[in-house]
């Protein structure tokens, strides 16, 4: 049965996570895919006893597990108009999508509609597809576009009004029993160098917030370059704007800017009322809508030699944005994760409706290296990663106290300098009326994590010691150790043929205890926590199994 292939351990390193309604419309799940499987996690948060005030703790909680015929490359979700919970959008190799959903009747997932877009006129010809099938989804659930062979828009229309023609064409998907064609509407590509902008070397693509039709919002480089020919090239990227009409597949361009800086990697839709979009660059970030002028600051004193842009200079900043992965938390303010774990609070500070006047930064925290990130329930935080531990944060939020700034106190100076030469705004807004957006300060705790034995870089197999006579009647057993994991997420891994429960009571206590609470101390230290905090017992612990240093994985 296993000739060619079997897989003796299912994967663990998380590559994408999505917040959704997966059971019902009651309850919100975390949906995570590694490689071929797909698991949907609950949170179940609890507030401990004795714990400080705003201190929350939570648990992830294994509610089901799938398992894919290939790897997932993207994950997404949407909302149908004749279901009770979310749909998520898969896509695969080479440009496939796939529509699934929760059957609660066989406790199973259900194949909603099935596309494939991997026709000789879409290819190109090309033999291998080196370009990724990312799947995006309206902010208001009217359409769903996947990349195609990084020049061509899959665009899958859905339809959420009541009445229905009878006599509609239907779409080339093929639905379940529990959906008809009439949820969708005729799936259609655009061709991205059709367009009167011609796009090519597509970067990234998002969706905007606050139109009234689809807008898609492509990042692309039509004459790439690199960091040694930047003297002679530079600011090669450009961003083009294109509104769906899904009724009569139209695609015009509404919006482009170009001369972007050569190092920009994603894009990050801002949500309403703020709206517009924010360009992530390796050295800078800006700030893009329609309705105002760019903005954008400088990362580090790189940006100001590598682009013509105007950026604003700080000083006081040194970080680069390559490998970061990027989530706004509130309507003013985004967590993103660097390539090294640190963990960021970027704040947008409005200007008017429809604008930004100044990006802040700060560092709150330092984390394991992420592959994706999500916002879950209204304060937590899931850090996915291939190279450690998937983890949870609860994250709180303070105002600062501006009284007790000298920079407030500068600001209110020159307000009431303002307030003394017009007395017109005291009459309309008041003494008390806010001048100025209100800051917040976060604070970061690990909550809980899912183990991860990959990525493995050596492996050896050998007798464990210790081994009692009882558990070698039947034969030796033997353990793989593996060294697994990248830099600060290095671990050794422990993978056994059977779940020996006497064996763990049998063991050397004392030692384990000795070794895990050496490093729940040093890992306390690096986290600037007191070593008095750090429990006797580590075996007892419930937050020192989550964090242990050698980590234990059980082949069945």
């Amino acid at each position: 049965m296993y000739t060619i292939y079997r897989e003796v351990h299912p994967p663990t390193g998380v590559e994408h996570c999505i917040e959704c309604h997966f059971f019902d419309s009651c309850r919100k799940s975390l949906v995570v895919a590694a490689a071929s499987a797909l698991r949907v996690y609950e949170l179940h948060s609890s507030k401990p006893e004795g714990a400080r005030n705003g201190t929350v703790g939570a648990q992830l909680v294994l509610a089901g597990e799938y398992q894919l015929y290939g790897n997932v490359q993207s994950l997404h979700k949407v909302q149908l108009s004749q279901t009770k919970r979310d749909t998520l959008l898969l896509s695969f190799k080479d440009a496939k999508l796939s529509l699934v959903e929760y059957d609660p009747e066989n406790n199973d997932l259900r194949t909603v509609s099935l596309h494939c877009f991997e026709e000789d006129e879409l290819s190109g010809g090309l033999v291998n597809n080196f370009h990724r099938p990312v799947v995006r989804v309206d902010p208001d659930g009217r359409c769903a576009t996947m990349l195609v062979y990084g020049h061509h828009l899959a665009v899958l229309p859905f339809r959420h009004d009541v009445v229905f023609d009878e006599q509609e064409p239907t779409s080339p998907t093929t639905p379940s029993a529990g959906h008809t064609t009439k949820d969708f509407l005729p799936s259609y590509t655009v061709d991205l160098q059709s367009l009167t902008e011609r796009v090519c070397n597509v970067k990234d693509i998002q969706f905007l917030h606050g139109y009234n039709s689809p807008t898609v919002f492509v990042l692309y480089e039509p004459i790439p370059t690199w960091a040694g020919r930047i003297t002679l090239r530079r600011d090669t990227h450009c961003i083009v704007a294109i509104s769906l009409n899904t009724s009569d597949h139209t695609s015009p361009v509404i919006w482009t800017v170009g001369n972007l800086p050569f190092d920009c990697c994603y894009a990050l839709p801002v949500p309403r009322p703020i709206g517009g979009m924010v360009i992530v660059g390796a050295n800078s970030l800006l700030y893009l809508n329609q309705s105002s002028p760019p903005y954008g600051v400088s990362l580090n004193s790189t940006a100001e030699s590598t682009s013509n842009f105007p950026l604003r200079k700080q000083t006081a900043l040194c970080i680069t944005m390559d490998c970061s992965h990027a989530v706004f938390v509130s309507d003013e303010h985004f967590v993103a994760t660097l390539r090294g774990g640190e963990i960021f609070v970027f704040t947008l500070v409005p200007e008017g409706m429809r604008g930004v006047r100044n990006i802040l930064c700060e560092k709150v925290a330092s984390s394991v290296i992420t592959s994706c990130v999500c916002k879950l329930l209204d304060n937590f935080l899931f850090f996915g990663s291939r190279l450690g531990n998937s983890i949870v944060l609860s994250y709180t939020r303070k105002a600062h106290d501006f009284e007790d700034s000298l920079e407030a106190s500068n600001k209110k100076r020159k307000v009431e300098q303002a307030i003394g030469e017009d007395l017109e705004d005291l009459e309309v807004y008041g003494m008390d009326a806010k001048t100025g957006p209100q800051l917040h300060t976060f604070k970061f705790e690990v909550c809980d994590s899912l183990l991860n034995i990959g990525p493995i870089a050596n492996v050896t197999l050998g007798e464990p010691v210790f081994l009692s006579e009882e558990f070698t009647q039947g034969g030796i057993e033997l353990e793989l150790v593996a060294c697994s994991g990248h830099g600060k997420n290095g671990a050794l891994s422990v993978l056994q043929v059977w779940n020996h429960h006497k064996l763990a009571l049998l063991l050397l206590q004392q030692s384990y205890c000795d070794l895990l609470c050496r490093g729940e101390c040093v890992l306390r230290s690096s986290r600037h926590l007191s070593c008095q905090d750090a429990p006797i017992c580590g075996l007892c612990s419930p937050r020192m199994t989550r964090i242990r240093l050698i980590h234990t994985a059980f082949l069945y």
